[in-house]
């Protein structure tokens, strides 16, 4: 818990390597396998580009603004997403939005974008609470001050609401956690095997790896999409005349304006794949973040608690229209997407001989947009990694706009950035109203990042109901790595 109040809380991440402790090409490849934050050097906190030359590979990462713009907005189609990535996600999400381009992506988009826009937030809102209203269910069954792993409840809740707004159905908690422990080894094994891809090893050299990676991606296809098989039938059967009122309703009814198409099973299954991980997945890790950083962050965590009184007074959730007053819970949402983005590498490939940053990249190479790396950056954002949400608020993210991207920029911006502050705006404000939040001792996450941003030891927190009766002075006498001078005991540590 930060106790200077003259200096901003710098939240964990793995500190950067330098020239001096410069490691192997095998110690390269073993750190790459765990995490590619652990791979990163102080230069690429701070150079304009950096350029990585792995294995005859050469990887281009810029940082500047005017850069980034050229590529994500200006010159998009000239960067498509990158056949690597496609490589890696494809037993998963086949061929969905996130991994397609050209022509098919275009369709996709154009009827993703009308279906979204057909189901509106407003109209998913109530199933969203549901959910919201299940999670404080399953955190009323801890006792106060007892250690949680908050990523896991983030992972649930957020699949729950993914499952409720999408597909109309609840998700219990044995599939919750299977899914939670599918993706995560999917995430390990796909990470894995792109770094074999890079240093040009065969698949062999993992076999194992290989094998879970392509059995989890289809137990977890599996899990969602025969409920989307028994409804693209019952749609069909019915010609339509259906009454969900959710995503999936939407995206069935919707037709292409240039193809006058609609998405067959197949590619329904596609898309709700995608959205269920994309949107669950990064918005638990975001979360969890979040509350981590409120846990040793107290005053920040009353701040919202008395904001969310201030809005929605006795109610423990806030209307559709007064989520929109959450300014603080909003601040520090962003912030945390600033500081932990949970997708921190959007790879892109060149398809012809063009300029970046001075250097002709030929077809074919690797220009790596990464947002942990844009965000921390000190030539941008003052105190680059430590905790300020007051920066949404005094104009410095205005100013740098150019330089916040976690649901990335331009015509491939992320479709559910709405719903995903949407739904933070309602977990944060409601959890902070209702218990005030306390680290867990001797507990530091590692961030890690594969396909999304997560914690290698998981992510703990502590949670105590507001109506306890114990005194707010006493709940913070010990923080992660700390130890309290004080004799009285702490009610966490019993």
């Amino acid at each position: 818990m930060n106790t200077n109040s003259d200096k901003p809380f710098e939240p964990p991440y793995p500190k950067p390597l330098t020239s001096k402790n410069k490691p192997s090409l095998w110690k390269l490849f073993k750190l790459g396998r765990k995490s590619s934050l652990h791979v990163l050097f102080e230069g690429d906190y701070k150079k304009d580009v950096s350029i990585t030359k792995i294995s005859g590979y050469k990887i281009f990462t810029p940082k500047d603004n005017g850069l980034i713009k050229d590529i994500l907005k200006s010159n998009y189609k000239d960067f498509p997403k990158h056949r690597y990535m496609d490589d890696i996600l494809r037993p998963l999400l086949g061929d969905s939005i996130f991994n397609t381009n050209g022509k098919t992506w275009e369709r996709q988009r154009r009827i993703m974008d009308i279906g979204f826009e057909k189901a509106g937030l407003k109209n998913v809102f109530s199933l969203m609470c549901d959910a919201v209203q299940q999670m404080h269910q399953r955190l009323d069954s801890y006792k106060d001050g007892q250690a949680i792993d908050i990523d896991v409840e983030m992972t649930h809740v957020t699949a729950d609401i993914i499952m409720r707004t999408i597909l109309s159905s609840p998700i219990e908690s044995d599939r919750a956690f299977k899914v939670f422990h599918y993706f995560e080894e999917y995430q390990e094994k796909s990470n894995s095997l792109l770094m074999l891809r890079l240093f040009r090893l065969p698949k062999w050299v993992s076999l194992r790896s290989y094998i879970i990676w392509k059995r989890r991606g289809r137990q977890i296809r599996n899990f969602i999409g025969e409920i989307i098989k028994e409804r693209h039938k019952e749609f069909i059967e019915k010609n339509g005349e259906t009454n969900y009122g959710d995503i999936l309703e939407a995206l069935m009814d919707t037709e292409d304006p240039e193809t006058k198409t609609k998405f067959n099973t197949k590619e329904l299954i596609d898309q709700i794949v995608m959205l269920f991980l994309a949107g669950h997945e990064t918005s638990a890790s975001a979360l969890s973040w979040a509350l981590y950083i409120l846990s040793n962050q107290p005053e920040h965590t009353e701040a919202l608690a008395a904001e969310a009184q201030n809005i929605f007074g006795q109610n423990q959730l806030p209307t559709f229209r007064e989520t929109s007053k959450l300014k603080k819970a909003r601040d520090i949402f962003k912030e945390t997407l600033r500081l932990y983005p949970p997708v921190t590498q959007l790879s892109r490939e060149a398809t012809g001989k063009c300029p970046v940053a001075g250097h002709t990249v030929a077809p074919g190479t690797t220009v790596n947009i990464n947002p942990w790396l844009i965000h921390r950056r000190e030539k941008v954002w003052e105190n680059a990694h430590a905790f300020c949400p007051e920066r949404f608020s005094n104009g410095e993210s205005k100013k740098n706009s150019g330089s916040y991207l976690p649901f990335s920029q331009g015509p491939r911006i992320c479709i559910g950035a709405g719903f995903a502050l949407q739904e933070a705006l309602l977990i944060l404000s409601s959890i902070t109203k209702k218990y005030r939040i306390k680290p867990v001792s001797e507990h530091t996450p590692d961030p890690i990042a594969r396909l999304t941003l997560r914690s290698l030891n998981g992510i703990k927190i502590a949670l105590v109901r507001r109506d306890s009766g114990i005194p707010q002075e006493k709940l913070f006498k010990s923080a992660p790595n700390e130890t309290s001078n004080s004799n009285e005991e702490c009610p966490f540590n019993k």
